[in-house]
């Protein structure tokens, strides 16, 4: 994934962006040489030394080239965000200027983007617009790129079928064999690798050896050793498939050792399953509980969930033979759980997917349809002017016909004037559909996100447990029974919880904005007397400190942002008397807010996740919560025209501020 996301930006430094100032040029190309090396701070550190230069040449190029780079570094950050917007920046300058490869690569670092955010629809809908640019230009290189991501996407839904598709339009193209760059070559062999993966997942053995063995090749004329290694740990897996463990241990035991050298912890479980199963396969139970355990606490403690699964069944399973049927059981739930999660995701990520490929395919028939109105428009006009041309000579021959023949002439000039308006019209709608679709991919998102994994969660919980009460009814102590009792109400506040924040998250767009002169004190009053139980609860105190008597805004939103930063500051707050101070003041036309608490602090690395959907930095057994709080606080800043941010330190409470806009206040 790497080498594919660093040499796309190459491929494009080398050919579309070599005629404008030689100075600059260097500068960028230094640029990415430092992102292919890794350095991401020395290529950050570039690109805003000549931010003031770009500007100032007026080149949309050089400005596209500097906006993918910028992209990147953000990616490289975890600014998913700040990467998305520089995108579709670089796409609209390349769509502006018409040059399509800038654009391909504009929307191509659009597709990995978003599928490393687990955005699937949209990666695919720009996946599907890349690899239709490359075959109307015959480029290979984009060809490669595009399907790669296409059949990894639906490799890891287990779409195994359609990734073969997708993935064997690359592996079988007649020009692949040409390739001689070296970006083109790192390209085939990530195409390679994932094409061989599949054929062993259906069961192909003899062919993913023979692909994997191709990728080898390939590898070693890059002299890199991450493929050779990643080619080792997959031909180990295709040994445990053929029943071949004591192979296949020590193909993965190879790649364990290069990738613990080289601090790759995601590889490094992926051999350890690898190793785990192995040796459960050849009979070495005890070898293989320990590594099935390395890779389980590895899973945990990285958050890197995509090997759970099997760990969890084969855990199940090895205890079993065991003869430790409890932790053979427990260990079984855990895998039904991931099973279902996996299952339940897997099916809405689907879903979207078709979505988003019904959309590409109607706006490409829109698009058609409009292009079809333009040029039969343009034909028309170029009629209409041959015309006016004849009307013209004709005047000057026919005097006495003169008026007659300058009414003609005006209406014909009207006439063009009205089909222009047409065709700028109808640019404008295909613009505006192009628009909507993106907007309404987002929030399909959104809810795809909900219904899939915080909503789901609490269900089934209290449908597992309300079968194992019914499955333990006669034998179960009144312990027990409370026990279970009391997880089915707390998953039952929890589905509370989010529906609630899921409305108010949906409305906030909904709802129309009449501003107002707002009390200060009267608004935080009934915020206090809302929270007053949870006040009473924690023995906190809310303080209003230095403030204007009123401000403009929106009183029901305002009270809303208000609601959700004390709720905060009271809930994550381990002091014996958590304390919330709430102070305002007028600068220009602003009203600068602050809400400062004793609490837990937040270490700066979350300071911006802590506003993303459903981002929680505690389990909700410590703190109850939706984690969809600061979402819809900075949704109803942003809706006001508004801004939020935070500044805290962990262990040292915590400052949330924000500014709206003002310009009358008393």
């Amino acid at each position: 994934m790497k080498w594919i996301s660093i040499c796309f930006i190459l491929l494009f430094s080398s050919s579309a962006f070599s005629q404008t100032d030689s100075s600059l040029i260097k500068k960028l190309d230094s640029a990415e040489r430092m992102l292919l090396l890794g350095e991401t701070e020395s290529a950050q550190a570039i690109t805003q030394s000549v931010s003031k230069e770009i500007e100032e040449s007026k080149d949309s190029s050089n400005l596209g080239r500097w906006l993918l780079i910028k992209g990147y570094t953000s990616r490289q950050e975890g600014n998913i965000p700040s990467a998305i917007e520089q995108y579709h920046k670089a796409r609209k300058i390349y769509l502006q200027i018409n040059d399509s490869v800038g654009y391909a690569s504009s929307i191509i670092k659009l597709a990995e983007v978003y599928y490393d955010n687990n955005q699937l629809d949209s990666s695919n809908l720009y996946c599907l617009e890349s690899y239709q640019i490359a075959r109307t230009y015959n480029n290979l290189y984009l060809k490669m790129v595009s399907l790669y991501y296409l059949g990894t996407l639906y490799y890891f839904l287990g779409d195994y079928e359609t990734a073969d598709h997708y993935l064997k339009l690359g592996v079988e193209d007649p020009d692949i064999h040409n390739t001689k760059s070296t970006v083109s070559l790192y390209a085939e062999c990530n195409l390679l690798d994932i094409y061989a993966s599949n054929l062993g997942e259906l069961g192909n053995y003899n062919r993913a050896r023979e692909y994997y063995n191709k990728e080898d090749s390939v590898a070693r004329l890059l002299n890199d050793s991450s493929f050779i290694m990643l080619v080792r740990y997959g031909i180990g897996y295709i040994d445990l498939y053929e029943g071949k463990p004591k192979s296949g241990i020590d193909n993965c035991r190879a790649a364990l050792d290069f990738y613990l050298s080289k601090r790759d912890i995601y590889y490094a479980e992926g051999c350890l399953e690898c190793i785990g199963r192995g040796h459960y396969l050849a009979g070495n139970l005890d070898s293989a509980e320990y590594y099935l355990k390395e890779a389980e606490q590895s899973a945990l403690a990285h958050q890197f969930y995509d090997f759970k699964k099997d760990i969890y069944k084969l855990m199940s399973e090895l205890y079993e033979k065991k003869g430790n049927y409890n932790k053979a059981l427990s260990y079984f739930k855990l895998f039904k759980e991931q099973d279902d999660s996996l299952k339940e995701l897997a099916s809405q990520s689907n879903i979207l997917i078709v979505e988003s490929r019904f959309r590409y395919e109607q706006l490409r028939s829109t698009a058609n349809t409009l292009e079809e109105y333009a040029r039969r428009d343009s034909a028309i006009i170029n009629s209409q002017k041959k015309t006016n041309l004849f009307i013209t000579l004709a005047l000057s021959l026919v005097i006495i016909l003169s008026g007659l023949l300058y009414y003609l002439y005006h209406i014909n000039r009207n006439r063009n004037r009205i089909l222009e308006q047409e065709v700028a019209t109808r640019t404008a709608e295909l613009t505006e559909t192009n628009e909507s679709l993106m907007l309404a991919n987002a929030e399909l998102e959104e809810f795809a996100h909900i219904s899939s994994h915080d909503l789901k969660e609490p269900i089934r919980n209290i449908n597992s447990f309300s079968s194992l009460i019914e499955r333990r009814i006669s034998s179960i102590t009144n312990e027990e029974l409370l026990d279970y009792l009391s997880i089915i109400r707390f998953n039952a506040g929890q589905m509370q919880l989010l529906v609630n924040a899921v409305y108010e998250f949906v409305h906030i767009n909904k709802e129309d904005i009449l501003v107002g002169i707002v009390n200060v004190s009267e608004v935080v009053e009934d915020v206090r007397r809302v929270l007053q139980s949870t006040i009473q609860d924690c023995s906190g105190e809310v303080v209003l400190k230095d403030h204007p008597e009123t401000v403009i805004s929106n009183r029901g939103m305002l009270f809303l942002i208000l609601r959700n930063l004390l709720e905060n500051g009271l809930k994550y707050n381990r002091s014996d008397r958590p304390r919330v101070e709430i102070s305002v003041e007028c600068v220009g036309n602003v009203d600068h807010w602050e809400i400062r608490d004793n609490g837990l602090g937040i270490a700066p690395q979350y300071h911006q996740r802590i506003f993303e959907l459903f981002k929680r930095l505690h389990n909700r057994e410590e703190f109850q919560g939706s984690g969809l709080g600061l979402s819809i606080t900075r949704k109803v800043v942003n809706r006001l025209g508004g801004e939020i941010g935070i500044i805290s330190e962990e262990g040292h409470g915590s400052v949330f501020w924000f500014r709206l806009p003002a310009n009358n206040r008393t």
